[in-house]
């Protein structure tokens, strides 16, 4: 991720960089980070970090359930697109 991060990006990563083989070895593994509704949560008027950590923890129990060892998904949120994009989830989430 630290080539990806900058000011400008939003990164998310289903593992980190250990858990990569791990995931690699579990096909079924790669489906917990797409079946974790961060589409909706962030419809809802959240915004991508909380979304995020949302899905972190909804992906934590889905592991733990199958004892799968975590993948630890990573996110970085770069400062200038958040700060432009805050307005847009404030709105969103209402009065």
């Amino acid at each position: 991720m630290p080539p990806l991060a900058s000011e400008d990006p939003i990164v998310l990563t289903a593992a980190d960089a250990q858990s990569i083989v791990v995931r690699l070895r579990h096909r079924a593994r790669l489906d917990l980070f797409r079946r974790c509704p961060v589409q909706a949560v962030v419809a809802a008027g959240t915004d991508f970090r909380r979304a995020f950590d949302h899905a972190r923890i909804l992906i934590r129990s889905w592991e733990a359930m199958d004892r799968l060892p975590p993948s630890n998904p990573q996110g970085h949120f770069g400062a200038a697109l958040t700060a432009k994009l805050d307005p847009v989830f404030k709105a969103m989430a209402g009065p």
